[in-house]
């Protein structure tokens, strides 16, 4: 299966009505995080917490530090679930290079 990936350009006009999941350690997320996403670590992710995101029937869009941990986590729902998820491309680095403010412990 192909990763689905979205450019940090295009993401940003998705922005106010998207849901984020971030797949980076607690402590990771604590130290800098996109305002309004939740936390779901990457160790996390096993069959039943893929089924209760795809619950929603909404996009997910899928963060960590650079792209790699979301790519595996793309893999895992894809596995496990039919819903549209979509990595950040360059995850939240290419963020902060796009202007965007963080949020920060």
């Amino acid at each position: 299966m192909t990763t689905r990936e979205i450019s940090p350009s295009s993401f940003l006009k998705d922005l106010p009505a998207c849901r984020v999941v971030d797949v980076r350690t607690p402590e990771e997320f604590a130290a800098r995080r996109l305002p309004g996403s939740e936390n779901i670590p990457l160790d996390r992710l096993d069959n039943t917490t893929c089924l209760a995101l795809a619950d929603s029937g909404e996009p997910l869009y899928l963060l960590c530090g650079t792209g790699m941990r979301a790519g595996k986590a793309h893999a895992l729902l894809a596995e496990h679930t039919a819903c549209t998820a979509l990595v950040i491309e360059g995850g939240i680095a290419a963020l902060q290079e796009h202007g965007v403010e963080l949020a920060e412990d």
